[in-house]
């Protein structure tokens, strides 16, 4: 039972961490106060049922978060990583909703694999200070 208790303490942590950056985040980018109390009811005791074969499910209640592929979902997470293009002056980012990438180019080898390992040390700082992850399922 501690475990569940710590669990939990530690996952609402990490969610005001996270509600605290991305608050800022929408602050810098023009964001309101009334859009920030908004999004906080929007992600904050949702509730939803499946519906199929022109039947309903019971109400159940997501305490924290988005519905997946949700419009406002992307919308979120793209202003909530929008800065990491700020992370490497030399790598060239495509942001698009959780598919992110990041290239760069130059004619020696060598060269190419110094700068990758200096600038994504960067985007992994960028990262961790983001409290964000790199899926290496994806990636390899």
């Amino acid at each position: 039972m501690q475990k569940k208790l710590t669990d939990r303490k530690f996952r609402n942590t990490n969610y005001m961490v996270l509600i605290t950056i991305h608050s800022m985040k929408l602050c810098n980018n023009g964001f309101r106060s009334n859009f920030l109390e908004f999004l906080m009811n929007f992600v904050e005791n949702r509730k939803y049922f499946v519906s199929a074969n022109g039947s309903n499910s019971h109400t159940k209640t997501v305490n924290i978060g988005v519905s997946q592929g949700s419009s406002l979902g992307s919308l979120l997470f793209l202003l909530y990583i929008n800065d990491m293009i700020n992370s490497s002056d030399l790598l060239k980012f495509s942001l698009f909703a959780d598919d992110s990438t990041a290239t760069y180019s130059n004619s020696n080898l060598n060269t190419t694999l110094n700068i990758l390992k200096v600038e994504f040390s960067k985007v992994l700082d960028w990262l961790t200070a983001n409290k964000l992850i790199i899926n290496l399922k994806k990636i390899l």
